[in-house]
């Protein structure tokens, strides 16, 4: 048994996992919103599959339920991981739609609807059929990609944003006071 915010764990050693307790802080810091959480670890973590994260996931989950959470911290990330686990759960019930409503995959039908001058009622079911099928496919991928979009859209609240555009430079600025005065940069 490995101990509690361990890092290590991973038989891949050329991708580096952040600590329980880092997690912990970047949850609070995304307003212990599960989904903003995951978007982030998978920006951060961004050579990591997907096993691998879902993974990370439940050993984090495995953490927070004996980590100083107040109750109430502890009721909105668990309603927050029920959602997003809820809208994963569907994503991939749709996924699984898309690949398997054919009928028949037989290229020989396909062959034959080529070769054939008419169509006769069957070939054109089967053509409007697989029309449908790619149509909302493009409609699954078009609605993954806004949501996508509108996730990563606001990464920082507004004042923060506000800060950022008028004192563009701030960071660095930070950073060089603290090296010259050999101070830490949260003083």
């Amino acid at each position: 048994m490995r101990e509690k915010g361990a890092c290590n764990y991973r038989e891949d050693s050329s991708v580096f996992y952040p600590s329980f307790q880092h997690l912990r802080l970047v949850l609070r810091e995304n307003s212990l919103n599960w989904f903003s959480f995951v978007e982030e670890l998978k920006l951060t973590l961004s050579n990591i599959t997907e096993e691998a994260l879902h993974q990370l996931l439940m050993d984090f989950v495995y953490f927070l339920s004996s980590s100083d959470l107040t109750p109430e911290e502890d009721a909105v990330v668990e309603q927050s991981r029920q959602a997003y686990l809820a809208q994963r759960r569907q994503t991939e019930r749709e996924n699984a739609e898309v690949t398997t409503d054919s009928e028949s995959d037989n290229p020989e039908d396909w062959v034959q609807l080529r070769q054939a001058k008419t169509m006769n009622k069957d070939m054109q079911d089967k053509v409007k059929k697989q029309r449908q099928i790619f149509k909302k496919y493009r409609k699954h991928l078009i609605a993954k990609e806004v949501t996508k979009r509108c996730l990563l859209r606001r990464r920082f609240p507004k004042r923060v944003s506000r800060t950022l555009q008028k004192y563009p430079d701030i960071g660095t600025d930070i950073e060089e006071y603290a090296r010259e005065n050999r101070v830490g940069a949260d003083s």
